[in-house]
């Protein structure tokens, strides 16, 4: 079959096609090249050849009036692939409906990859809590699920993150103090869930689990996100917690079949 696209040499290397397109996902305003050059770090030339490239395969427009680039809907296509194929929203998604279906608050399902975690899924049940879009980025100390997830990774590997992270106060609940966050890490490995409490948001509570591949290594979360008024009760948060303890291990258990 013809194809108008050239063939693979006449384009730039696809890890800095990628690094172009991922630099967006942060932006609120299309980016000029000086904009991209300085945050990829390659050179003026090279980005305008990524660039033009990403133009011809669809992945960029540019408004020529202004000089600038912004991403255009065929990125959205580079997910279908994820949500038709992946193993993990193949498991997850029906267990969250389940869950969904039995509790009041919203469910959510995020990814994680080397310390960062994207929102993939939710089933939003409180119109008063929305949760971020899917492909928005989270907080992995300041998220239920996140908190988790840390709990399964190696000890001075999170020790090391949380002294780097700039912990900054997002409300009077907000934990800062490293030593307080490695405790609550650590009743996360204990309880199997962990328990955000108004940190990010006074009003709001959050309880997750971790999910882990066939090796054992997290690679996503589940959480559950409610406001105060119906989570304000210790006993009904253990509750939950093991409820969704439960579920993120049959999902689990359905990724190491």
């Amino acid at each position: 079959m013809g194809s108008n696209m050239g063939c693979a040499a006449d384009y730039p290397s696809l890890f800095d096609g990628l690094f172009i397109l991922e630099i967006f996902k942060n932006c609120s305003n299309p980016l000029t090249i000086v904009d991209i050059s300085n945050q990829t770090k390659l050179s003026f030339s090279d980005t305008q050849k990524v660039c033009e490239s990403l133009i011809k395969l669809g992945y960029l427009s540019k408004n020529h009036s202004k000089n600038r680039y912004s991403p255009t809907s065929k990125c959205l296509k580079l997910g279908l692939g994820y949500y038709n194929l992946s193993p993990l929203f193949q498991a997850a998604v029906p267990i969250i409906t389940n869950l969904s279906a039995n509790v009041e608050e919203n469910i959510i399902l995020v990814g994680h990859s080397r310390y960062q975690l994207t929102h993939i899924f939710s089933t939003i049940t409180i119109d008063k809590v929305q949760p971020d879009f899917p492909g928005e980025q989270r907080n992995i100390l300041y998220t239920a699920a996140g908190r988790s997830i840390l709990s399964h990774l190696q000890a001075m590997d999170v020790v090391s993150l949380v002294f780097a992270d700039e912990r900054t106060s997002l409300s009077r609940r907000t934990i800062t103090d490293p030593k307080q966050l490695m405790l609550e890490i650590e009743n996360a490995a204990a309880k199997g869930f962990a328990v955000i409490n108004g940190e990010k948001n006074e009003d709001l509570i959050s309880i997750g689990a971790a999910i882990l591949d066939a090796k054992g290594d997290p690679i996503a979360g589940i959480e559950l996100e409610g406001p105060r008024s119906r989570l304000k009760w210790p006993k009904k948060r253990e509750r939950l917690g093991s409820l969704i303890h439960n579920a993120s291990e049959t999902i689990t258990g359905s990724l190491k079949k």
